[in-house]
């Protein structure tokens, strides 16, 4: 009987002995923390890096140590040396989220299969909402009084000079200019026009992503053109047909225009008008007033 008793004794004193070191270790991590203590044992989601075995701080800074595998945060930079990120999730919350280099790759591919239409912003420097610009500069064409050399006006980009040129024929480039006060489209005829008189033309080449972009002249809204909506309107500004001088593509300048150089010398730029409307039935024009334009993209 005493035997039973001494042997009943010894297998308490060990489960006791047993309580006590699980409460301690609890301690020692948090009481709270069971889910912690549960991974640290399990050696597949707790090794430590130098193969040592955990000690009293470790179970400490387990806080400090490790992250929740979901809804928990750190701090600090993460490395994770020659290890890759797979199986990255493709559907974005917002701008912060992680993209495959396979999904990058396939988007690049669908914008540059899809097109993308570019226009040249005349009258700015800058390029209108959800664009981008490629380039900006100034307008140059043919000097008004020459009577031969090229028509089309060009948006150059300065400061990269070519090869130097000693020969005396060229086809030599001026400054686009707006005409005087009367002659072009400023606030006295529009209020929302800042047209500036004799003033050097800015220009911006624009990319819009995904577009086909047109001019459409005779309006400052692209009504009629499913889909298309207009990145900046403006008026048509073309040579003067009274003094027998160069000719030059007509251009849809912004009436949105940004303040310039003041100049007098250079290939002027004049508003355009519709002088007849030439009877056509079903049509009619505004006669004697400066002529719209938009630029159009989808």
């Amino acid at each position: 009987m005493q035997f039973v008793a001494a042997k009943k004794m010894k297998s308490n004193k060990k489960i006791f002995i047993l309580a006590l070191t699980l409460i301690f270790v609890c301690f020692l991590v948090g009481v709270n923390n069971y889910e912690q203590l549960a991974l640290a044992i399990n050696p597949v989601d707790y090794n430590k890096s130098d193969g040592s075995d955990l000690t009293r701080d470790n179970w400490n800074m387990l806080d400090e140590d490790f992250v929740k595998r979901e809804g928990d945060t750190i701090s600090g930079d993460l490395s994770l040396g020659s290890n890759q990120i797979t199986n990255v999730d493709t559907n974005f919350l917002d701008n912060n989220s992680i993209a495959s280099v396979n999904f990058v790759n396939n988007v690049i591919s669908g914008a540059v299969s899809s097109g993308a239409g570019t226009f040249i912003n005349w009258g700015r420097e800058d390029c209108p909402t959800d664009t981008v610009r490629l380039y900006y500069g100034y307008g140059y064409n043919t000097h008004y009084q020459y009577r031969s050399g090229g028509s089309n006006s060009l948006c150059i980009r300065g400061g990269d000079a070519g090869s130097f040129f000693n020969n005396a024929s060229s086809d030599s480039l001026y400054p686009l200019l707006t005409a005087g006060s009367l002659q072009i489209p400023d606030s006295a005829d529009d209020p929302q026009s800042t047209m500036q008189q004799n003033s050097t033309v800015r220009c911006a080449v624009c990319l819009k992503r995904n577009s086909i972009c047109i001019e459409r002249i005779g309006s400052w809204n692209c009504n009629g053109v499913a889909g298309f909506s207009p990145v900046y309107s403006g008026y048509v500004l073309g040579m003067t047909e009274n003094f027998n001088q160069h000719y030059t593509e007509r251009l849809c300048v912004n009436r949105s225009f940004q303040a310039s150089t003041i100049a007098t010398v250079g290939s002027v730029l004049y508003g355009t008008r519709i002088q007849s409307e030439g009877n056509i039935a079903g049509y009619t024009a505004n006669l004697n007033r400066f002529l719209k334009c938009s630029v159009c993209c989808n």
